[in-house]
């Protein structure tokens, strides 16, 4: 089971003792969490409204269905749109019940999406929707690498580039620097994190996404 699925399982036991607007309330952090991780969120009522959505939900809603319809996204339109996201699949999802699907999609990785229930009382149901996309890559603050391991703003700029998969070429590049100021910066970014190779550099910044 994934982090996903247990971090949603425990909300939804949670939710399940609680008035709704109460639940809802909780469930905002946690969309932000969602986000800080790469993550699509939304919370979803019985009537086909969506209550809310995070950056990264409405990000991958748009991507999905550019040019399927004039304007912004529109609660109803992204209702429609996440429940088109689970109709491609065999064993699929569905809004209103417990489960998970992998969608494909054209000239991307697959999208996993998460469902869960959050509460069945007399105010109605909610859903929550979870979005995996695995093109997207949860990046660190750079005032949290700072603060953390002391690094510059130029070192922890480039460490986030790092995060990203920017090599030392396109980091020198990009910051109008040479190759042997971006080997430097790098050495003081292992140094002072404690690692020693940019695979494991990259884990634990990948970690530290999740923080503020």
């Amino acid at each position: 089971m994934t982090v996903h699925a247990v971090m949603g399982q425990k909300i939804s036991y949670y939710c399940d003792e609680r008035e709704p607007f109460s639940c809802l309330a909780v469930l905002l952090p946690f969309l932000d969490l969602l986000d800080r991780i790469g993550c699509g969120g939304a919370i979803v009522a019985d009537n086909e409204h969506v209550v809310e959505i995070n950056r990264t939900a409405e990000r991958i809603i748009d991507e999905e269905f550019a040019g399927s319809a004039p304007g912004p996204s529109s609660p109803p339109r992204r209702y429609d749109s996440i429940a088109r996201l689970l109709r491609p699949a065999k064993n699929r999802a569905r809004l209103g019940g417990t489960g998970s699907v992998i969608v494909q999609r054209q000239s991307k990785r697959p999208l996993a999406v998460q469902t869960f229930p959050l509460s069945t009382n007399q105010s109605g149901d909610y859903q929550m929707i979870i979005l995996v996309d695995p093109n997207t890559i949860p990046e660190p603050g750079t005032e949290t690498l700072k603060k953390m391991f002391g690094l510059t703003a130029a070192e922890a700029k480039l460490a986030v580039q790092i995060s990203r998969g920017d090599t030392p070429a396109d980091i020198a590049q990009a910051n109008g620097v040479t190759i042997a100021t971006v080997r430097s910066q790098l050495a003081a970014v292992f140094a002072k994190t404690e690692t020693e190779r940019q695979a494991e550099l990259v884990s634990l910044l990948t970690r530290l996404a999740i923080l503020p």
